[in-house]
């Protein structure tokens, strides 16, 4: 019986050590943040796509928000070598409704590729049709509206959903940065297409994916410049711009190309 009485004393110590190791190395979901395709397909209506190429052939280049009737916010990096004429904006739910074409690009004057500034406005040729499945979101003009968790989506493009993503925002380098980052238990998407992709809190639009890893553009530290373009937007035949932006209309980028190759 002694015997058998140790034999119980090593089985409870060895199954005590392999539970301390499988809690070592087993994820804890207790406090796991899912990353799962949101159950209505109308979640997310301000989300887009931004595509390049012709009517036979296109490219996802990034994600985008829908602001207004006519302009979506998106990254400035992935966007800066491509003329308005070959841009198209893809939405709705799954991205199969009619894509719009783009009148106009506009950089924020700050954009490079070490300071960042990294955001651009897309003014669409033909005002969106807002619906269920179709509309903006607001942006914020003042971070003390934060309010956590925030929601970023992200494009899956192999299984074509959108996911959503509970994540904290947190403010990294100095307080006049036109960055924030984010903390999440699952991976923050590195993904070009990705780049542009919205962070909302509180249903409010405070951030777009950028450069680095878990890095997102402050809305609320460009949110005056934003105004300033689409208050003082020129007409569809105009080609001029504010001498605040950098601003490629349709007009102007043919006759760019006409003299040089772009990339």
């Amino acid at each position: 019986s002694h015997s058998n009485e140790m034999d119980c004393i090593h089985l409870v110590i060895v199954l005590s050590c392999l539970g301390v190791v499988m809690a070592m190395y087993l994820p804890n979901t207790s406090n796991r943040i899912s990353r799962q395709a949101p159950t209505n397909t109308e979640e997310f209506p301000y989300r887009i796509l931004v595509t390049s190429g012709n009517s036979q052939y296109f490219e996802v280049v990034c994600s985008g928000v829908i602001i207004s009737k006519d302009y979506v916010l998106t990254s400035a990096s992935r966007i800066k070598q491509i003329l308005p004429e070959m841009t198209q904006i893809m939405t709705g739910p799954t991205y199969t409704v009619d894509p719009i074409n783009v009148e106009s690009i506009t950089t924020h004057p700050e954009f490079n590729e070490s300071s960042y500034c990294d955001i651009a406005l897309i003014k669409v040729n033909t005002s969106f049709n807002f619906n269920s499945s179709i509309n903006k979101t607001l942006i914020s003009y003042d971070w003390s509206d934060l309010s956590q968790p925030c929601i970023l989506t992200s494009w899956d493009e192999d299984k074509k959903v959108v996911y959503r993503q509970e994540v904290s925002v947190t403010q990294c380098g100095t307080s006049t940065s036109t960055e924030f980052c984010v903390t999440s238990n699952e991976n923050i998407t590195t993904s070009e297409i990705n780049m542009g992709s919205p962070i909302v809190c509180n249903q409010k639009l405070f951030g777009i994916k950028t450069l680095g890893i878990n890095k997102f553009t402050n809305v609320t530290k460009v949110s005056s410049w934003i105004d300033a373009v689409i208050s003082t937007a020129t007409t569809t035949d105009q080609t001029t711009s504010s001498p605040a932006t950098t601003t490629i209309t349709t007009t102007q980028s043919s006759t760019l190309t006409s003299g040089a190759n772009t990339t």
